[in-house]
């Protein structure tokens, strides 16, 4: 049986807990919402892309998703 993401989320935060203090897991926290928030508009921006057909919007999702 295959686990999901939710499963998956759920081990990372236990793993971070137990390595660091209650500043360090709270920071560790805001990073992974920021990561989901992230993955959850870049699946939106997806979904619009796929609707619309266009390869050359792919490039123009990675540029607006890259790091700076």
């Amino acid at each position: 049986m295959s686990r999901g993401v939710g499963d998956f989320r759920d081990v990372l935060l236990r793993k971070m807990f137990a390595e660091h203090s209650g500043t360090e897991n709270a920071v560790l926290l805001c990073n992974v919402r920021a990561i989901e928030e992230n993955i959850r508009i870049i699946n939106i921006k997806l979904a619009k892309i796929s609707k619309k057909n266009h390869s050359d919007c792919i490039e123009k999702l990675i540029t607006e998703v890259s790091p700076k």
